[in-house]
């Protein structure tokens, strides 16, 4: 079973992902903080395979999100979910980081394969 973090302030969005991991059976185990801060509080006390962050949060944005995890020695990859499709951000995420980058229009297709791929890159790195 994948355990994943999913910081996600839009409730829609939240609740979409849910139904699409359904879908997958008992595959997969979501945890939701609606901020940063609630995560490094889950963080602190769970286990997880791998973060999914949105970008753009109320008490944390871009870049320095991945920064506070990294503060707080949190260890799991990282996967920036966004709606920007911008390579100069997806390329400072991942010179900051990250360990994948999402974009929100393309979550059918791509969640759960740039999650295990995320990973796998942590695992062997």
């Amino acid at each position: 079973m994948m355990r994943i973090l999913l910081v996600e302030d839009n409730l829609k969005f939240v609740k979409l992902i849910h139904y699409f991991i359904e879908e997958e059976n008992d595959q997969f185990q979501i945890t939701h903080a609606h901020n940063l801060q609630e995560a490094l509080h889950f963080l602190e006390n769970q286990e997880f395979d791998v973060v999914v962050l949105d970008m753009y949060l109320p008490d944390s944005q871009g870049i320095q999100s991945i920064n506070r995890l990294k503060e707080k020695k949190m260890n799991r990859p990282i996967v920036f979910l966004t709606s920007l499709d911008d390579p100069d951000i997806r390329n400072e995420a991942f010179r900051n980081g990250a360990g994948g980058y999402l974009l929100k229009d393309q979550i059918v297709n791509h969640f759960i394969p740039t999650l295990r791929n995320a990973i796998q890159s942590s695992q062997s790195s």
